[in-house]
């Protein structure tokens, strides 16, 4: 069994090995769920994390929608549609 400390940050540094072992990099997301034996991480696969995305980029499109009027390009992908990327909010002049 492997011990952590919680550093005065709130931060928990994983070991090397135990990162290693189950595939963990910088930037992996986990679940932290509390019950009354203690705490548990579950990371989040990078298909939970994508999916979690692309409902994330759907929302910020139906949020703007109503305000201005998108002509999407030809190649359109709903997945890779930034709206920020097509319209302009200010005359930069």
């Amino acid at each position: 069994m492997t011990t952590i400390t919680l550093s005065e940050t709130g931060t928990l540094q994983l070991p090397p090995n135990i990162m290693q072992l189950f595939g963990l990099t910088k930037g992996t997301e986990f679940e932290v769920i509390a019950s009354k034996k203690g705490i548990t991480l579950e990371s989040k696969s990078q298909e939970q994390q994508t999916a979690e995305y692309l409902a994330y980029k759907r929302q910020r499109i139906k949020a703007v929608s109503g305000m201005v009027t998108v002509t999407p390009p030809k190649d359109f992908n709903l997945f890779e549609f930034d709206v920020a990327d097509h319209i302009t909010l200010f005359d930069e002049d």
